[in-house]
């Protein structure tokens, strides 16, 4: 004959149902622990690896929006001496830029971002040579070359800050 759960005596009815409900609590307990530690990991990613890149890339964003807009102001100043103070802070301002660039290089590691990260480098030299004609431009006081280079800055700058933006993204 075939014992029944039913015809078991209560006491041991009842330690039966004991022991699975432990078994299932020590299983759900186990799968809640594997979450918490995946839900670290995640967490340990976003704070010490993305959120650092991120910082970087929009700190270098803003250093070349502000080298541009410096570049803006020598060619309308007339003021020698503010033409040279703001060249040398355009001068610290690309030093941090490498710095910035050097940290970035340590801690992209996708193929896919150091691919971004090599465009948005290309787009660099274009852009920080035609700063510098602009800036020797007004030196020299031709109009014309003055116009020309920064125009041709200011294209090379939207250039460059786009591939900056897609790294970010």
């Amino acid at each position: 004959k075939i014992m029944k759960f039913s015809d078991l005596k209560i006491g041991t009815r009842l330690g039966a149902s004991f022991g699975l409900l432990l078994m299932l609590m020590t299983l759900l307990t186990a799968v809640g622990m594997w979450l918490l530690n995946d839900f670290r990991v995640s967490t340990h990613n976003i704070l010490d690896d993305a959120m650092v890149k991120e910082r970087l890339v929009t700190e270098w964003h803003a250093a070349t929006e502000l080298n541009s807009a410096r570049t803006a102001l020598i060619v309308a100043s007339n003021s020698a001496e503010q033409q040279a103070t703001v060249t040398g802070q355009i001068k610290k301002t690309s030093e941090r830029t490498s710095v910035i660039l050097g940290e970035l290089e340590k801690t992209v590691v996708s193929a896919t971002g150091k691919g971004l990260l090599a465009d948005a480098l290309a787009a660099r030299a274009p852009y920080t040579k035609l700063r510098a004609a602009t800036i020797a431009a007004k030196a020299g006081g031709d109009a014309e070359i003055i116009d020309a280079t920064y125009a041709q800055m200011r294209g090379a700058l939207v250039e460059y800050l786009s591939r900056i933006e897609k790294l970010a993204e």
